[in-house]
């Protein structure tokens, strides 16, 4: 099948926007064998590529010049599946710079705190004569529903009782199919919480005109990030140092076996976060800012002290002391 690939991005004299992926079209994860994209306006790119239906891939998008510099997207690759009942497949993409509410898209909330059950992360298959519609919700909760309500009848005629909802895709997108609009199609999303209130983006109402791709093309939008109208999420947590653990169990120092009982602890007490020391060396780019102790490379710390062989127990243990150049 064909796929298009199709971005808005403002560049300068001399660069150029490329597109790298996992697959062997697409220079088999080795970004250097990026293929450049075409663009008559240095403005408006797009790129047509041949692969195999049904076979996902991931991608993502870099801008080079004429010295050879790069300069690549946020986050994390693209995955695109494009599905078996679409001969040509034309993707309208965004480029992602690092958005402001980035702490949502950590693990922390991906895999924690915001994690969807087994039920989630199902997929929309691209369709002929279709449009697939993608919006990403970072900071949307388990206990939450994305929505959309626009001008056609089949998105509720702006009437948010009748608006449809998104399926999860892999976090933090949703999605929907809904048909090739024959007129300019106008839209929002909405978010409902457990409740069943719907309520409105914080966002001026979202446009997609119609295409010249032809009436067999199955069409994915990504609309960016949605505009989260409900309270901003807050936690509450606990930073203690490694060092200050103490159990029953413990060598009297604090040991890392005594994390799982602070975790523990705080999932009893309704904490969202445990936070912890010892602070490890935060050198990343060589400048002032390294001497910040706290800086998240500091969350992969380990202190020598506190390793121990956990064959017996640390009880059977007489405690040796580490030499002072240790």
């Amino acid at each position: 099948m064909r796929i298009g690939f199709h971005i808005e991005y403002h560049t300068r004299w001399g660069e150029t926007l490329r597109i790298t992926g996992d697959s062997q079209q697409l220079g088999a994860g080795d970004a250097s064998a990026a293929l450049p994209m075409h663009s008559g306006d240095g403005k408006h790119w797009h790129l047509n590529i041949e692969a195999a239906p049904g076979k996902n891939f991931t991608y993502s998008y870099l801008v080079t010049d004429e010295s050879g510099n790069v300069r690549r997207e946020w986050g994390e690759p693209r995955i695109l599946r494009p599905g078996f009942r679409a001969p040509v497949l034309e993707v309208i993409d965004r480029w992602h710079d690092r958005p402001a509410d980035r702490p949502f898209y950590s693990t922390a909330f991906s895999d924690c705190i915001f994690k969807r059950d087994a039920s989630s992360g199902e997929s929309i298959e691209p369709l002929g004569g279709k449009l697939t519609l993608i919006v990403d919700a970072p900071m949307i909760t388990p206990q939450q529903k994305v929505f959309i309500c626009g001008n056609t009848e089949e998105l509720g005629n702006w009437n948010p009782d009748n608006a449809t909802e998104m399926t999860p895709l892999d976090f933090p997108s949703w999605a929907i199919n809904v048909d090739a609009p024959t007129s300019s199609l106008e839209f929002k999303f909405l978010v409902a919480d457990s409740s069943g209130k719907r309520i409105w983006e914080q966002h001026d109402n979202r446009y997609f005109n119609p295409t010249d791709f032809g009436p067999a093309a199955a069409v994915i939008n990504h609309c960016g990030t949605i505009a989260n109208p409900m309270p901003l999420w807050r936690g509450a947590g606990v930073a203690i140092p490694v060092f200050s653990l103490r159990s029953d169990e413990d060598m009297g120092i604090g040991d890392f076996a005594d994390i799982k009982s602070i975790a523990d602890w705080a999932a009893e007490t309704g904490q969202k976060f445990v936070q912890l020391l010892p602070i490890n060396d935060t050198t990343t780019d060589g400048g002032w800012g390294d001497s910040y102790p706290y800086n998240s490379i500091s969350t992969f710390a380990l202190n020598p002290i506190c390793l121990f062989d956990t064959s017996p127990s640390p009880r059977d243990y007489e405690c040796s002391r580490m030499p002072a150049s240790a």
